[in-house]
């Protein structure tokens, strides 16, 4: 099974609905997330463990030193595990 991720840009005042069952393309729609774009979060997700593993590499005591880029990854965790879907 190949699974894909596609992101729709409404307008403003639409309010599409998603039926169950729902097919695209020969395909199923399997999940929906309502909380804003899920692949901008994956990005920020991505770039902050990148950082914070730049940093843990290049320093012999991380922990003093990565503070920012651990609150990073925190903040953007965060936001990825409050959502109804993975």
């Amino acid at each position: 099974m190949t699974e894909h991720t596609i992101v729709v840009r409404y307008p403003e005042d639409a309010d599409p609905s998603y039926p169950a069952g729902m097919k695209f393309q020969d395909g199923s729609v399997v999940a929906i997330d309502f909380d804003g774009n899920r692949l901008a979060l994956c990005q920020e997700l991505e770039e902050a463990t990148q950082e914070l593993l730049d940093a843990l590499h290049s320093d012999p005591s991380p922990p003093l030193l990565c503070k920012n880029e651990i609150e990073q990854a925190r903040e953007v965790l965060s936001k990825l595990q409050t959502s109804p879907y993975p």
